[in-house]
């Protein structure tokens, strides 16, 4: 009794260990690297799979990786397609994955890694750059020779290419821009696959106006700047000066190129750089840094002075001397006979002309007081009335919303 017990006990034990290696052995699979490239707006490193079993690959979860030279990680599955897969790698010890490498895949099963893995793909898809108008693009396809490597996008924002057509690529992320590509291929492919990378972007410019600080040695304060890729609210501030002790955090204004405004909050960026908070700045943008303090008298200066933009003064200084050296003093060209002011009274809006040529001369016994929000514009002695005329219809347009973007932009010679 007791040698048959211990005969079947072995044989039982003997079926769990196999059981347990042919589990092992399914929940394993080999795959071959072809393909790698980096994703340059995230620095993530991409992957493409070759792997005879890749029906058991999941979109959007995690592996582990080993190879026989001993490197080893996690990638998360991006897509599939027959015979492979395109994935992310998220983690890695030693050296990254080469083409040629064979890795060995066992996959986390527990629920929160997928969904943590699957976020963490979102992630990197939504925080991707945004495709721009004559931006270059870098496409790698299946099947190969399809697509062109290299193409640029249009001025007006579309691209155009062979088995997809002509849509709208700006305004897209690079993954977004990829799923299209692919989605459209699929009428004339079974099973494609395109990744598209920013190759080269156009240098966009931003404005940024209000409490911004100058330095003596770098340049910095209100003015406009080169945007050579969207960047954080955060970072763009500390490569133009940084803000000044007056400013309001709280209240930044960013206006977009398109028209709209966003609000944000610097002070809460601070605690999470990936926040609304803490939004991405593109070209054509303009930002406005307010003052804290109400003690403060806002005026637009526009024209030929050294910085056009919004100036905050003292209220007890408002006066059109200190508003033209706050924003650089006057250009060589400019007419200071005939300086302008709009301002709003009773609702109401009245242009007032003021010769700034008597204040400096004292033929003026005080200097022009400058009332909230004025608009102040100086105008070039040469064709000065043309000038006048163009600003006296693009102000109808501003006010009283004082679109600033409209002016700097229609008032350009």
């Amino acid at each position: 009794m007791y040698s048959k017990l211990t005969r079947f006990n072995v044989a039982a034990l003997l079926a769990a260990v196999l059981f347990a290696f042919a589990t092992v052995a399914e929940a394993q699979i080999s795959a071959v690297v072809t393909h790698v490239g980096e994703i340059p707006d995230t620095g993530s490193i991409s992957a493409m799979l070759s792997a005879t079993t890749s029906s058991g690959l999941t979109v959007g979860a995690e592996y582990e990786f080993t190879t026989p030279s001993g490197k080893a990680g996690r990638i998360i599955i991006k897509d599939t397609f027959d015979g492979g897969a395109v994935a992310l790698v998220a983690e890695m010890s030693g050296p990254a994955p080469v083409a040629g490498d064979t890795l060995s895949l066992v996959r986390e099963w527990e629920e929160s890694a997928v969904e943590g893995g699957a976020a963490r793909t979102e992630t990197l898809r939504s925080s991707a750059q945004k495709i721009g108008p004559e931006d270059v693009l870098r496409i790698k396809s299946f099947p190969v020779g399809q697509l062109p490597d290299i193409v640029t996008v249009r001025p007006d924002g579309t691209l155009s290419l062979p088995h997809v057509g002509s849509f709208t690529a700006a305004g897209l992320t690079v993954y977004a821009a990829g799923d299209v590509i692919q989605e459209r291929m699929k009428e004339y492919f079974k099973r494609p696959w395109v990744e598209v990378t920013l190759e080269k972007q156009k240098t966009e410019r931003v404005r940024i106006f209000g409490e911004v600080t100058v330095s003596h040695w770098r340049v910095s304060g209100p003015g406009e700047y080169e945007l050579p890729k969207p960047t954080r609210l955060t970072d763009f501030i500390a490569t133009v000066g940084g803000l000044t002790d007056r400013a309001d955090r709280k209240n930044i204004k960013i206006m977009r190129a398109d028209g709209t405004e966003i609000m944000a909050d610097v002070n809460a960026a601070a605690a999470n750089l990936l926040s609304e908070a803490n939004p991405v700045l593109y070209g054509g943008e303009l930002v406005y840094i307010p003052a804290i303090t109400s003690r403060q008298t806002r005026a637009t200066v526009l024209g030929r002075v050294g910085r056009q933009g919004i100036i905050h003064l003292d209220t007890e200084n408002a006066f059109l001397t200190e508003a033209i050296s706050s924003s650089g003093g006057l250009s060589p060209d400019a007419d200071m006979s005939g300086i302008i002011v709009v301002r709003n009274i009773s609702g109401e809006r009245v242009s007032l002309k003021v010769n700034f040529r008597d204040i400096l001369s004292g033929k003026t016994e005080s200097d022009f007081a400058l009332a909230a929000d004025d608009v102040i514009f100086i105008a070039p002695v040469a064709d000065r009335q043309r000038a006048v005329d163009k600003f006296n219809s693009l102000i109808k347009e501003a006010l009283p919303t004082l679109n600033l973007l409209l002016l700097l932009d229609r008032l350009k010679d």
